[in-house]
């Protein structure tokens, strides 16, 4: 399966730095007036692209549109190492051949079960971890690290956060699940509440409201948006599933 690894990135050269010592082969989409910036900063811009665009919906169904591998990989670009979950104490993976056989695992899995959407679990404590339970269908969500095979959905551009919130309900409504893989974890950092760069600078009062009211008139009580934090929303989904008849 042809697979390509893209890191949209923001403001954050440093960081998109990092991210690309962990997957060096990955594609790096930058906005064109921050070309010249990465360009000094990246190890090479051969794999330096660029966009006009302005928000991540829009740049995430460009890169969809642009690349044309069956599998694309989406790396967040504060990601800083993977957690396995798996044995007596949690284990650091910083090796890219490690990191990378693990996203490929994943995708070759939902390639098999014929669904377009695979990632791995969102929260970080191993308590968390069930080893008799390692795999989620549609409990969570796709975030930070994740991959989409095909292109049976598109991004809702009228969305400038919250994207991938639409792009899995949509996976859950037509493949009716997701692959997510729980034993493992993709420490992306605080950077996406925190600090500049990302979102950071686009996410505005009136966007998150406006985001939040498309999610909620297109998925209703499917979706709950909870406010956790001063400027963080979090996300429960009711979509209670456990086989699937494909």
């Amino acid at each position: 399966m042809q697979t390509r690894f893209v890191i949209p990135s923001r403001k954050r050269p440093f960081d998109c730095l990092f991210a690309e010592s962990l997957i060096p082969e990955a594609t790096i989409v930058v906005h064109e007036s921050e070309f010249k910036e990465y360009k000094e900063v990246l190890s090479t811009d051969k794999n330096l692209y660029t966009h006009k665009l302005d928000n991540i919906a829009r740049i995430r169904q460009w890169i969809l549109d642009e690349f044309k591998e069956e599998c694309i990989v989406f790396v967040d670009d504060d990601l800083k190492f993977a957690q396995c979950h798996v044995g007596e104490k949690v284990r650091k993976i910083t090796d890219e051949n490690a990191i990378k056989q693990i996203i490929m695992n994943a995708a070759q899995i939902a390639k098999d079960l014929d669904i377009s959407l695979f990632g791995f679990t969102r929260r970080p404590a191993p308590m968390h971890f069930k080893p008799f339970d390692p795999f989620e269908f549609c409990k969570s969500l796709v975030a930070g690290t994740w991959g989409i095979i095909g292109r049976k959905y598109r991004f809702d551009s009228n969305l400038t956060t919250r994207e991938d919130i639409d792009i899995s309900m949509q996976s859950l409504l037509e493949d009716r699940i997701m692959f997510i893989d729980t034993r493992f974890y993709f420490q992306h950092g605080n950077l996406v509440t925190r600090g500049e760069g990302g979102n950071q600078g686009v996410r505005t009062h009136k966007s998150e409201i406006k985001d939040m009211n498309i999610i909620a008139n297109k998925w209703g009580k499917l979706v709950d948006l909870q406010k956790k934090k001063k400027k963080t929303t979090g996300c429960t989904i009711h979509v209670n599933r456990r086989q699937y008849n494909g």
